[in-house]
């Protein structure tokens, strides 16, 4: 039996990080994600039209290097994408005096929750 859990009544806590092994940082400027119906695979990807990375022709697509591959779970993913909203509507917030209005994510069906930035933040 599966028991479903309210993400309000969750209680939030961050997680410290031990940076002693953090991994060599990869430049990334693409990505791909596929999905079954219990997990979620993301790659980053970087494309540079190089020689040997096709790109030539109709017949020869490019082909972009995967520089990292991550597995997880449906709500790890649901909460990896929220997370990365949030920040980006953070972020919006932050350039939009500068650089001009920027879009942000909301979520849908989600009743009282919402991700983080929507309003604009006092500064």
């Amino acid at each position: 039996m599966t028991t479903t859990v309210d993400p309000r009544q969750v209680k939030e806590i961050t997680i410290q990080l031990d940076w002693s092994d953090d991994p060599v940082p990869v430049f990334a400027n693409g990505a791909q994600v596929a999905a079954t119906t219990r997990e979620f695979a993301l790659f980053l990807t970087e494309f540079c039209p190089l020689a040997q990375r096709g790109g030539d022709s109709e017949d020869d697509p490019p082909v972009a290097k995967i520089v990292a591959s991550v597995r997880m779970t449906p709500d790890g993913f649901f909460r990896m994408i929220s997370t990365c909203a949030s920040n980006w509507n953070k972020y919006a917030n932050h350039v939009a005096e500068t650089e001009g209005p920027r879009p942000k994510f909301k979520l849908m069906g989600a009743g009282g929750l919402q991700l983080e930035g929507l309003a604009q933040e006092p500064g």
